[in-house]
């Protein structure tokens, strides 16, 4: 057997083997106890009017966004790339519906406009995912990939939204995170890829953690800055990274650059 079947077997047994334990993972999740939404976490630390905004600098940080997947909209719109093009697109697509749907939520934070926010982020996840599996085994069904994954991921919204349960939100929300962080360590990549990989999974941990201590943050700041504007920021860093990640990938096969 030559070594190119070689690895095209070896591919395949791997990513069988990553779908079945993905898939394994929300089976289990569907026998789990139900997760509600936390009464409190709509009680941000900083509520300060601003600009005539409720929760002014949670509500205009959302801008950052914006920026972001704007950023990552205009590297594809000159980019040559070929593979997971429309994953990435969906993903900063998602980003910028993430500023208007995340400002709309904050303005008044309840569950009903929560939903708002989270239906853009579950996009916004899924097609990372995505890229993610077309850049470790291949372009192969992206489109058919990418529409399951997004379609799992606002049913998530949706079955949190009726039944008061995050259970399946927070599985659309892990797993992205959990399958970089394998590939990063079980695979080889690109050294350039890696890097910003990284790089992006080191600014969603500070969104996270930033966002836990959002009062704390806020009250060590002397009221300058909440943790939870601070998520804003870290969370659309990514998105940010992944924008310089695809355009250094560019410059890089660009032989007029090389």
């Amino acid at each position: 057997m030559g070594a190119k079947t070689l690895d095209v077997s070896i591919m395949k047994n791997d990513r069988l083997l990553f779908f079945a334990i993905a898939t394994l993972a929300l089976v289990a999740i569907a026998f789990m106890d139900a997760i509600p939404q936390n009464k409190l976490y709509h009680d941000f630390a900083n509520q300060k009017n601003f600009f005539g905004l409720n929760n002014g600098a949670d509500v205009i940080s959302n801008l950052a966004f914006f920026l972001a997947g704007l950023s990552g909209c205009l590297v594809l719109a000159s980019s040559r790339l070929t593979y997971a093009k429309s994953s990435w697109l969906t993903f900063f697509i998602g980003t910028i519906l993430v500023s208007f749907g995340s400002a709309y939520y904050h303005i008044s934070p309840n569950n009903d406009t929560l939903v708002w926010d989270r239906l853009p982020m579950t996009v916004s996840f899924m097609g990372f995912f995505s890229a993610l599996i077309v850049i470790h085994f291949g372009h192969k069904r992206e489109t058919l990939f990418l529409f399951i994954a997004t379609a799992l991921g606002l049913l998530s919204v949706v079955y949190w939204a009726i039944f008061d349960d995050l259970k399946y939100y927070y599985y659309v929300q892990g797993i992205p995170i959990i399958s970089t962080i394998v590939f990063l360590t079980a695979y080889k990549s690109q050294r350039l890829i890696k890097r910003y990989l990284w790089l992006a999974i080191v600014l969603y941990l500070l969104a996270k953690v930033t966002e836990y201590f959002d009062l704390e943050i806020f009250q060590l700041t002397y009221g300058a800055i909440s943790g939870h504007t601070l998520k804003h920021f870290f969370a659309a860093g990514a998105p940010l990274v992944m924008a310089m990640m695809l355009y250094q990938l560019e410059q890089a096969s660009d032989p007029q650059t090389g």
